[in-house]
């Protein structure tokens, strides 16, 4: 680290080790190999925000100037280097250089903070630095609501300032402990800055062990550079969440460690953090991560240690590749003409989405495989599911990338890669009945999302119920129309309900039955009607009663319609076009209603449509 200019380094990734990350056993060699070039990427983004920072008139406001805070670092770096190389690698450190970065080139999304707050974080990083080196010095810092944060350790509590979000503090170290003041309002860090003390909240750490393998990253509720949306607000876990979030974390190391012990060892090696998001649903983990922020995984707390570990795992796929992706170009810049159908998402994504997901998702689908030959009863039928359903979909998107034109050789090596070892998994033997369950809920999630996103050509459905209002035939035959076109609809979510209500009834049939029973299932499960739990009962009949009468009350509604589409599925009508293209007929509903003031039963225009598609159109 130097004062002016960081020097350049280049960064070459050898083939054995883009091999490993291409067939998803890349090892600690291959993580190292990234953090390297992390590193590097990560210093020249600095010194990018310091030199557009001098250029800015007024970027840091009443605080000093970025080349006093800068000259800080320097010295904490020279004194401690070891330590603020691993301050300076921390995720939010990447996070704040690259949207301040962009913020200063006119690039960022609108926030509240002003800008000298945000790029006082440099401030404060310094003042952090120089307390982990043990220098004495003096620097004003940011406070955001009412907490002044030391990037790494944690925050001072300062008091509140009525409506304004954003202040200053002073923090200093003479010859003894660093302390945070705002006027007579002085907080004193303890001897060790990772403890807790009067007025400061320590960053926590999630620590664990397991076969002589040790894991310690922090669990980060205070930065806020934290999640994905910046600058973000403290939110302190409650004791009792962070007692369970230890049990979970202890659990699941145990668990890679003894079934995934490649992957752990990655793990320890390239994991930073997690950061508590809001509490998610049962089967309904949250999870992100982003490019900026390499080690950093977002997760709402799962229910189990294998939630936990399938979780970490899934971030973790998409951190390395994230980190591939700074050495080796995997899809071109420019996107494809529309985005794609991607079987775990509710929205349509472009290819670099897709190419995310099915890295991380071949991930989740090994994890499954062997996860599922260690267990017995209805755990066992769970991971079964998991792993029918994900082999399933995970390929399926892999087939939809090896024909797209976005990507390079290099990615096309690494689909081609992934797609042999998916493929070589689908003839593994599942239990009969979870095969057909987890093949249904794929079924229907395409179902859905077609009935969300795509829309066929407006002539067409304007010709087709002009015919039907008219009595006539189908004018033309439905196999000559292009396919339909990608429009987002960004109303689309909860695509999976019937799946999480399908995993329910695996694991958990005495609670699935009580929820049969609840009148309004969306409380718990959200997206779920009565009639889904009919479905997944094997009720048809019900189902599909329920969900017409529901579709005479709101003629529009995707999930009813997907949902009588599989009742269809269920009694083996493989070819009804409400499978294969179910948002013709609810478009050509949707103008009959237009035009006629009432709309035809969804089975009734079915059945006059279904003669002329065949199963494979569109």
């Amino acid at each position: 680290m130097v004062d002016s200019d960081p020097g350049f380094q280049r960064h070459r990734l050898i083939v054995d080790h883009f091999t490993a990350f291409a067939a998803g056993d890349a090892g600690a060699e291959a993580i190292d190999a990234l953090l390297a070039a992390e590193r590097s990427h990560r210093m020249l983004m600095l010194y990018a925000l310091l030199r557009s920072a001098r250029e800015r008139p007024g970027a840091t406001g009443r605080l000093p100037s970025v080349d006093h805070a800068w000259t800080l670092l320097v010295r904490s770096h020279q004194q401690a280097p070891e330590a603020v190389e691993s301050l300076l690698l921390t995720p939010q450190v990447g996070r704040w250089c690259a949207h301040v970065l962009r913020r200063l080139h006119g690039a960022a999304p609108a926030t509240p903070a002003p800008l000298w707050a945000e790029v006082g974080y440099l401030h404060a990083l310094a003042a952090a630095a120089a307390t982990l080196a043990g220098l004495d010095f003096h620097m004003s810092i940011p406070v955001y609501g009412e907490l002044a944060v030391l990037p790494s350790l944690g925050g001072a509590s300062m008091p509140p300032r009525g409506k304004t979000l954003w202040g200053i503090a002073r923090a200093r170290r003479a010859a003894g402990p660093t302390t945070v003041r705002v006027d007579a309002h002085v907080v004193e860090l303890p001897p060790n800055p990772r403890d807790d003390a009067p007025g400061w909240q320590s960053v926590r750490r999630l620590r664990a062990q397991a076969r002589a393998r040790s894991i310690d990253i922090a669990f980060d509720d205070l930065d806020p550079y934290r999640a994905l949306q910046v600058p973000t607000l403290a939110q302190r876990c409650p004791p009792a969440a962070v007692d369970r979030w230890r049990e979970l974390f202890d659990e699941a190391w145990s668990l890679l460690n003894e079934e995934q012990p490649a992957a752990a060892e990655t793990l320890a090696r390239g994991l930073k953090e997690i950061v508590p998001v809001y509490q998610g649903e049962r089967f309904r983990v949250y999870s992100a991560s982003g490019a900026d922020a390499f080690g950093s995984a977002l997760a709402s707390q799962p229910g189990t240690a294998s939630e936990l570990a399938v979780t970490l795992i899934h971030e973790f796929q998409h951190i390395k590749l994230n980190g591939l992706q700074r050495l080796v170009d995997l899809c071109d810049g420019d996107a494809g003409p529309e985005p794609l159908y991607a079987p775990w998402r509710d929205d349509p994504r472009p290819a670099k989405g897709l190419l995310q997901g099915v890295y991380a998702f071949s991930g989740v689908t090994c994890f499954w495989r062997e996860r599922r030959t260690r267990l017995s009863g209805p755990e066992a039928d769970l991971a079964q599911y998991e792993f029918a359903l994900w082999r399933r979909q995970t390929l399926s998107a892999l087939r939809i990338l090896q024909e797209r034109p976005e990507l390079t050789d290099y990615g096309r090596h690494l689909v081609d890669t992934l797609s042999q070892r998916l493929a070589s998994w689908q003839t593994e033997p599942v239990p009969a009945n979870v095969l057909s369950a987890a093949e249904a809920a794929a079924v229907d999630h395409r179902i859905s999302w077609r009935l969300w996103h795509l829309r066929p050509d407006r002539e067409l459905v304007a010709e087709l119920a002009r015919a039907w209002s008219r009595g006539q035939a189908v004018p033309l035959p439905l196999t000559s129309v292009e396919q339909s076109r990608v429009v987002s609809d960004p109303r689309a979510q909860w695509l999976d309900t019937r799946a999480v209500l399908a995993r329910l009834q695996l694991v958990d049939p005495v609670e699935f039955r009580r929820l049969r029973a609840d009148p309004n299932p969306g409380q718990q499960v959200s997206g779920a009607v009565p009639a889904d739990l009919d479905y997944v009962s094997g009720d048809l009949e019900e189902a599909g009663e329920r969900y017409e009468a529901a579709l005479v009350e709101r003629p529009d509604s995707p999930p009813h319609l997907a949902g009588l589409a599989m009742c269809l599925h269920g009694t083996g009508d493989s070819d009804h076009i409400l499978l294969h293209r179910p948002e013709l007929v609810r478009a050509v509903r949707q103008a009959i209603l237009s035009e006629a003031g009432k709309t035809p039963s969804v089975r009734e225009l079915a059945l006059w449509l279904g003669p002329a598609l065949r199963p494979d159109a569109g």
